[in-house]
C-alpha cells in the first residue's frame, strides 16, 4: 500500500559534490538537512528535490541499486549526477523511475536463507546484551 502524504524526494550530498548520496524522502526538506549536517563532519546541500508521495524513495533506490552503499546512501556516479542534474534542469519526468522497489530485495549476498536469518538474530541478540549490559554498567 502506498502512503500518499506528499513531500520530496531528495538527494543530499556533500557541499563539493564529492563522497556518497542519500536519497530519501521527507515532507521538511530544509529540516531534514539541518538534522544530516549536524551529525555530518562536512558541510551538505540539498542537490535535488523531486515533489512527490512516498514511493518516489524506492524507486529512486531501485534505479540506482547498483550503486548502493548502505541504508539509504549511494555511491557516487555518473548515473546519479547526470539524474541530479536533470531533475534541476526541468527535464525528468517521475514516469521514468521503475515501479517501487526496495533495496534488500533481489542483490547479491542479500538474499534471506535460513542460516543467515539465524546469523542476523544471532547478532542482534549479542549487540542487545552488550548493550544492556553497558547499560547496566553505567547505572552502577
Amino acid at each position: 500500500m502506498t502512503i500518499s502524504t506528499h513531500g520530496y524526494a531528495y538527494f543530499i550530498r556533500r557541499e563539493d559534490d564529492e563522497g556518497p548520496v542519500k536519497i530519501g524522502w521527507t515532507g521538511n526538506p530544509p529540516e531534514r538537512l539541518y538534522v544530516m549536517m549536524c551529525w555530518s563532519p562536512y558541510r551538505l546541500k540539498i542537490a535535488a528535490l523531486v515533489p512527490g508521495t512516498r514511493d518516489l524513495e524506492p524507486r529512486f533506490h531501485g534505479m540506482f541499486r547498483a550503486h548502493h552503499s548502505h541504508s539509504e546512501w549511494f555511491h557516487p556516479s555518473l548515473e546519479i549526477d547526470a539524474m541530479i542534474a536533470r531533475i534541476n534542469s526541468g527535464q525528468f519526468n517521475v514516469c521514468e523511475l521503475p515501479a517501487p522497489r526496495h533495496l534488500k530485495a533481489g542483490l547479491p549476498g542479500k538474499k534471506w536463507t535460513p542460516e543467515r536469518r539465524a546469523a542476523v538474530v544471532s547478532e542482534r541478540a549479542a549487540r542487545a546484551a552488550w548493550l544492556a549490559a553497558k547499560v547496566a554498567g553505567a547505572d552502577a
